[in-house]
C-alpha cells in the first residue's frame, strides 16, 4: 500500500515538523507553506502516519486511492 500526501496549504501553519520528520518528503516553500516533495511515495506508510498525525493544525491528509485515511483510527 501507498498513501497520496496531500497538504491543505490554507491550514498549514509552517511549523515545519513534516519537514523535520522527513526531509526527503517535506519541505517549506518560500512563504513557509509545507509541501510534498516527490520522493515522499518513497516514505513508508506507518512514517506517513506519524507525521500527519503529529501536524499541528492536521493539514497533512493521506489518501489510498478514493479513501481518506484516519491517522487517528
Amino acid at each position: 500500500m501507498s498513501y497520496t500526501v496531500n497538504i491543505e496549504k490554507e491550514l498549514c501553519c509552517g511549523s515545519g515538523l513534516c519537514a523535520a520528520m522527513a526531509d526527503t518528503g517535506f519541505a517549506l516553500d518560500a512563504q513557509g507553506v509545507a509541501e510534498v516533495l516527490p520522493t515522499a511515495s518513497e516514505l513508508p506508510d506507518d512514517t506517513l502516519l506519524d507525521i500527519a498525525s503529529s501536524c499541528p493544525t492536521l493539514a497533512i491528509r493521506l489518501v489510498d486511492g478514493d479513501r481518506e485515511i484516519d491517522v487517528f483510527g
